[in-house]
């Protein structure tokens, strides 16, 4: 099952999507919401309101999510480009709910963001609580996966020893089209491809993950209890621009259309835009 969040008139609701349309699933608030619920919530599809995609606008499919988590240097050939060193376990990081964007989301460059980067990631939104959690059971606290772009200033995340500043810029991290269901998803066989303006810069199959999702899981749930709605960015593979040399490095400008594809989930895009 593929769902989202999106807004009509000024109200957030939750929705399926289906080949005739996003069927309306309910109200979204921090209160009320919570993705894990609908599997058992079984709607009436057949008496549903079904309504147009094109006349709503998308928004981030786990709006409230408790915390940002990602992991960095996750694929061999992204660790080699940026000539850094091999982690011996999960390398993790975070971002601010301040990051938190949705699909067809504007980031806005200004004169202190001026070596704007892009990394198409899977993302896995966490299902239940658990702590101390093992590997071999792992998955079963996994709810479903989206797409995300880990957006990075590369001076302010080098400028300290803490990635925090270049990590967690305003709309940052964008996530979505939809959330899909784990069943829905063969991670073995799965491909993520980003682009920029239409040209391939980011190729790989998820499989090439040196820590995959259950040792990640695994790993942060001994130091911190994971939610329902966590969201764990699980590292971009080689081709962002820091990997290049750097006289042919060109970072994200004005107009830049960056985009996100992992089948079944989407393609998530996001437009760059200087400041007025």
């Amino acid at each position: 099952m593929k769902f989202c969040c999106f807004e009509q008139e000024n109200q957030k609701f939750l929705g399926l999507k289906t080949s005739d349309g996003l069927i309306k699933l309910g109200l979204v608030s921090r209160e009320n919401f919570w993705l894990g619920e609908i599997d058992r919530a079984n709607p009436d599809i057949e008496k549903a309101e079904i309504i147009p995609e094109r006349e709503v606008k998308l928004l981030p499919p786990v709006l409230y999510p408790p915390k940002i988590l990602c992991v960095g240097l996750n694929y061999a050939r992204h660790i080699e480009e940026t000539k850094l060193d091999k982690p011996r376990e999960p390398l993790f990081f975070a971002k601010l709910s301040n990051a938190l964007a949705g699909p067809s989301a504007e980031f806005i460059l200004n004169d202190f963001t001026y070596q704007v980067d892009y990394e198409g990631e899977l993302v896995v939104v966490i299902g239940k609580t658990g702590k101390n959690i093992p590997k071999k059971q792992a998955l079963d606290y996994v709810w479903g996966y989206t797409i995300g772009n880990d957006i990075t200033d590369r001076r302010l995340q080098f400028s300290s020893s803490q990635w925090l500043r270049g990590k967690s810029l305003d709309l940052s991290a964008p996530i979505g089209p939809y959330l899909v269901t784990k069943d829905e998803i063969d991670l073995k066989e799965a491909e993520i491809v980003t682009r920029r303006n239409q040209t391939v810069v980011q190729r790989a199959k998820l499989s090439e993950m040196l820590f995959a999702i259950p040792e990640i899981i695994s790993h942060i749930s001994q130091t911190m209890t994971l939610e329902e709605g966590d969201l764990i960015f699980t590292g971009s593979p080689s081709g962002s621009i820091i990997g290049m040399p750097e006289t042919n490095q060109k970072w994200l400008d004005d107009g830049d259309i960056v985009s996100v594809t992992i089948e079944p989930i989407g393609t998530l895009t996001t437009y760059f835009k200087k400041a007025i």
